[in-house]
């Protein structure tokens, strides 16, 4: 069974943001953010366009609600999203489909092959083999290799 702490919102990040901002935000510590979100610094959001934030307002906030699971690949974990604004009986929306093409998605899997060859010392064929065992996953890559 899910507790009210299971629940997640995706909140978007604004240029300049820090973790103590966004923990006075959301109402939430700096420690629980950085492990929620797998983060090591306040250098580490930079990459990032949204964080995840455990859902504050208790029972009654998730009560109702609508939810998705989410899987966060820079986090490395799975996350039970509450959907803002949809009402108890609405009709739960699709997730939204990838918006790259497949050529796109060749060309960034290329580009992550030649960083982990780097990064592992071998040749790029050998790092997209790794890549593509782990299902694209840099860590596991690692890890595998």
């Amino acid at each position: 069974a899910a507790t009210e702490k299971s629940f997640v919102l995706k909140a978007p990040l604004v240029k300049g943001d820090s973790l103590a901002m966004l923990a006075v935000r959301h109402a939430t510590d700096i420690v629980t953010l950085k492990r929620l979100n797998n983060l090591t610094s306040d250098s580490s959001l930079a990459a990032r366009h949204y964080i995840y934030v455990t859902c504050v307002g208790g029972a009654a906030a998730v009560r109702g609600s609508h939810v998705t699971f989410t899987y966060c690949p820079i986090a490395c974990r799975e996350f039970i999203t509450l959907q803002p604004g949809a009402e108890e009986g609405d009709k739960p929306q699709p997730p939204a489909a990838s918006t790259l093409s497949p050529a796109q998605v060749d060309q960034l899997t290329a580009k992550l092959a030649l960083l982990l060859s780097r990064s592992l010392r071998v040749d790029e064929q050998t790092a997209l083999y790794y890549l593509r065992e782990a299902d694209n996953d840099v860590k596991r890559a690692m890890q595998l290799h």
